[in-house]
């Protein structure tokens, strides 16, 4: 038999690896079993054995190679990829500067990711031994002491490589070196298990054959088969008919039922509530119409090209998405619809489910590995052919992929800034789109600037100008709290708010406030000496959160880092000076609730936040009783801001409206213009008026006319024209090149040795290397960042630059993260 060699790509964490494919050969009897995609185990190093993907498999012996080594076992002979995947793969990481290794762990589920579990125990020769012929070496003697105290049993070689190196301080090199070494001297041994995280999950199913039954319960069990379709879960027959094993496996003797083992679909959509109970889809408004039928020509064509949907809050984007769905089923193709939030999944997920049934699940941090792993397989076997997802969606391995859908495209959620890799949801579905030869369509009321200004220039823009019930857009007010305070206002909402709420509440409507700020307090300071709590880890205050007991009744509470996690009590007194006259000072979610339930007594209220979602269903929860009209008003962050379309909010109240427009970034104007018009459009989407109050302390400011005029072309042009003026994204691409560290002179040396590396390779380009400098948060989780910004023009090639990057070792005790098109420069 002609001899195969397999390229795998090792799941590895040396940097200077995790780009490399490495040649195995494949050994007869692995020949069947052997495809492109193959999770194997392969030899490699001091490590036995490691876990990998194929990513090749030719004939001819890779040459300069005098010694190849076999691959030695298949964990799954079911490929997770093909070539053309794989490509795709090798597309992303070399556009965002990322190792492959990487990209796979980041494309393909965990739970289907190889699983190696390697223990290590004495074997029986030891205690055959003398000590001297053991040897007398204290790291080996320690190392066999420290299995002798397993009593016989197994250690897992990375609790055994743990202890070893914490009571030797041995390199984990030296580890390996050891135990290689007593393992070649018979004195243990070292087994792997291999398989993956998640597996297939079977029922057994009970379904009538067409006997009749002869016994008086025997018919009740029948008679309650027929009432569901003839068939039932076993589980479910036993609990539902409160009969027993015994009795239904007599059923199957005397013929009348048969039992089945079939496979389980974890449906992460299983409890979901539909909104409606019609699936008649509605009638469509002449400017949706004519949308569809272009966007359902563009189908047809053999190289589609990306639209921009651009419609104003409560145009029906969301019914132009269902119809473009419902024509890619019809040709038995498969649609992936993309959302920025997993907080937007649930109401959009109903209305799919509504219209698709079970071809409809979904693909996000929030589901379990079962449900994720059937979905994953759904995928492949064409049982799941409407996919709804977060950002990570754009990655799966979707079969027949006809149409990619985002929604609310211009979010910031859609890039991913960390891990690696730090790829653009939007960027990946455009290339996705191009090898699959399917139909990207981008929708929002507030497109991303960069996205307008392409779609403009290829004329591939349609528009939804008004609402579907042609409802007035809602009234924006401007309040100036500078003046507020000068009629002795103190509170945090103005009178004009203040009675919107009372007036809102009168006619049993709902409200939505606004602050984009979660916690009690944003920092805690000392009156006596001017101290602010800072996190220990980052260049950041704390932040104070509130706690509450059962009864609703304030706790003291404790201060929170937003950045790193960490926690500690809330102070008495100031750590530096230790003055009594500490105070919080600033506003967050959890005030503002405060404040309504004092000011507003009779209000039911609920406030949604990340701490508030951060327990499993609890955004489900929040956001089910308000739609129910159980809450007056919903205090949220930018999670209540898009995506929700509740007919009975008429008033939506904006507290700190100016809050993000004062950050040092060239994308702040943008960022506070669509986050002020999308939480404007949730007011007023049924029959009722809506109204609009925002609050803010620089009411001059063109961007709040903007807003309260919904002028979308009035602030692109501003934008523009400002954009251009310093060389920003449209007219130059930016990678943004991160060091962090330890030690902030390190930090400093390598990225002043980049900067002058890249002013060297681009001297004869047009490009602009700005910095280095300090991050604006210049300390998180203990490292010191610093980073620099390549400015290239638009049309410049930057594969350069992202290769120089990537070859790149960093020096000293340093990391480098390099950002392609990065959007956050904080």
């Amino acid at each position: 038999m002609e001899p195969l060699y397999a390229a795998v790509a090792l799941d590895l964490e040396v940097k200077e690896l995790r780009d490399r494919l490495f040649s195995y050969s494949v050994p007869p009897e692995l020949t069947d079993e052997i495809f492109v995609g193959s999770q194997v185990l392969v030899p490699f190093g001091h490590r036995n054995l490691v876990g990998g993907y194929v990513v090749s498999i030719d004939r001819e012996r890779p040459p300069g190679l005098k010694l190849i080594k076999p691959v030695a076992e298949v964990v799954d002979p079911d490929p997770l990829f093909d070539r053309d995947y794989v490509d795709f793969l090798r597309w992303l990481a070399e556009s965002t500067c990322s190792h492959l290794s990487d990209v796979v762990q980041a494309a393909l589920p965990s739970c289907v990711l190889p699983r190696l579990k390697r223990s290590v125990r004495l074997t029986n020769s030891l205690t055959e031994r003398s000590a001297p012929e053991i040897g007398s070496d204290r790291s080996r003697a320690m190392l066999l002491d420290i299995l002798r105290g397993a009593g016989g049993s197994s250690l897992s070689l990375q609790s055994l490589r743990r202890r070893f190196t914490s009571r030797s301080r041995q390199s984990q090199s030296e580890f390996y070196r050891l135990l290689n070494a007593l393992k070649q001297e018979g004195l243990l041994e070292i087994a792997t298990e291999s398989g993956t995280r998640a597996s297939t999950r079977y029922t057994t199913q009970v379904a009538l054959t067409g006997r009749q039954p002869e016994s008086k319960r025997q018919k009740e069990i029948v008679a309650l088969l027929e009432e569901n379709q003839g068939e039932m879960p076993l589980t479910l027959l036993l609990k539902s008919a409160g009969t027993t094993h015994q009795t239904v496996r007599r059923l199957e003797q005397s013929g009348v039922v048969r039992l089945e083992e079939r496979e389980l679909f974890r449906d992460p959509l299983a409890s979901l509530s539909l909104e409606t109970s019609s699936s008649v889809p509605p009638s469509l408004t002449p400017h949706q119409s004519a949308c569809l039928e272009i966007l359902e020509r563009e189908l047809l064509s053999p190289s589609p090209t990306p639209w921009l949907l651009h419609g104003v809050t409560g145009s029906g984007k969301t019914e132009v998405y269902l119809r473009l769905i419902r024509k890619v089923l019809d040709e038995g193709r498969t649609a992936l619809l993309l959302v920025p939030e997993i907080s937007l999944t649930p109401q959009l997920a109903s209305r799919l489910k509504e219209r698709f049934g079970e071809l409809v699940s979904v693909w996000h941090s929030g589901i379990s590995a079962g449900e994720r792993y059937d979905t994953w397989k759904g995928l492949r076997t064409g049982r799941v052919r409407v996919l709804l997802g977060a950002r990570s969606a754009c990655l799966a391995n979707i079969p027949n992929l006809a149409l990619i859908i985002l929604d609310e495209e211009h979010d910031g959620s859609y890039k991913q800034s960390n891990p690696s890799p730090r790829y653009n949801a939007r960027t990946v579905a455009i290339e996705r789109a191009r090898r699959s030869g399917a139909l990207v369509l981008l929708g929002s009321a507030t497109p991303d600037v960069v996205t307008y200004c392409e779609a403009r220039a290829a004329n591939r823009i349609l528009s939804l100008p008004e609402r579907v019930h042609r409802q007035e857009m809602p009234r924006v007010e401007v309040v100036d709290m500078r003046q507020e305070l000068k009629l002795g206002n103190k509170s945090i909402f103005s009178i004009a708010l203040k009675e919107a709420i009372q007036e809102t509440m009168a006619r049993s409507e709902q409200a939505i406030l606004l602050l984009n700020r979660r916690g009690y307090a944003s920092h805690v300071f000392c009156r006596a000496c001017g101290h602010v709590v800072s996190c220990k880890h980052c260049s950041v205050a704390l932040v104070y959160h509130r706690e509450y007991q059962k009864d609703n009744s304030a706790a003291r509470g404790h201060l929170a880092c937003h950045h790193c996690g960490a926690t500690r009590a809330m102070t008495e007194a100031c750590p530096e000076c230790k003055s009594p006259f500490i105070k919080e000072f600033g506003l967050g979610t959890q005030k503002v609730e405060e404040c309504v339930r004092e000011q507003f007594p009779d209000a039911r209220v609920v406030r949604l936040d990340s701490d508030v979602a951060a327990r499993k269903g609890a955004f489900k929860e929040v956001l089910d009783c308000f739609v129910r009209g159980d809450a007056d008003i919903l205090i949220g962050t930018q999670m209540v801001s898009k995506g929700l379309d509740i007919p009975r909010v008429t008033l939506v109240g904006v507290l700190a409206a100016d809050a993000a427009l004062n950050m040092p970034d060239y994308r702040s104007s943008e960022r506070g213009f669509q986050l002020l018009s999308q939480v404007a459009g949730r007011a007023g989407r049924g029959d009722r008026p809506g109204q609009v109050i925002m609050q803010t302390y620089n009411p001059e400011l063109p961007l709040f006319a903007w807003a309260s005029r919904h002028d979308f072309d009035s602030f692109l042009e501003t934008e523009l024209e400002t954009r251009r003026l310093f060389a920003y994204p449209p007219y130059s691409r930016i990678i943004r090149v991160v060091v962090s560290g330890l030690h902030q002179d390190q930090v400093d040396r390598q990225c002043t040795r980049l900067k002058n590396e890249l002013e060297s390779l681009l001297v004869d380009s047009r490009a602009e290397v700005l910095g280095p400098a300090p991050c604006l948060i210049e300390r998180v989780r203990g490292k010191y960042r610093h980073h620099l910004l390549v400015k290239l023009a638009k049309d410049a090639p930057c594969q350069t630059v992202i290769d120089y990057l990537k070859s790149v070792n960093p020096q000293e005790e340093t990391r480098i993260a390099v950002d392609v098109d990065a959007l956050d420069l904080l």
